[in-house]
């Protein structure tokens, strides 16, 4: 809900805040047909490093300030859970590797 108020403060419609392409339909058909489970036992790899979603979490939360958003959860839950996470983490991890980490926070 916070990263729709930050967009929504950008100009992006609240009922439809991201644009879709091709390449990223077929990323995500991709994800859709793997096991399911696979993220509850560690075998889950989406592509995406820890390192970028931890730069990206706090790249939104400085977003959020510098346009004067309230986002409790941003900055004090979320970017606090990923930092954490990153430094527990082996170099290079993907970011569905915080799954199994107990107290992330």
């Amino acid at each position: 809900m916070e990263a729709l108020l930050v967009g929504e403060k950008f100009g992006l419609d609240p009922k439809n805040p991201h644009r879709r392409d091709q390449r990223v339909d077929r990323k995500e058909q991709h994800h859709r047909a793997q096991d399911p489970a696979a993220g509850l036992h560690g075998r889950l790899r989406l592509g995406f490093k820890a390192a970028l979603m931890t730069k990206d979490v706090g790249i939104a939360a400085g977003l959020a300030r510098a346009v004067g958003v309230e986002t409790p959860y941003l900055p004090r839950s979320t970017l606090k859970i990923w930092r954490s996470a990153l430094s527990r983490l082996p170099d290079g991890a993907d970011h569905t590797e915080i799954v199994p980490l107990p107290e992330a926070a």
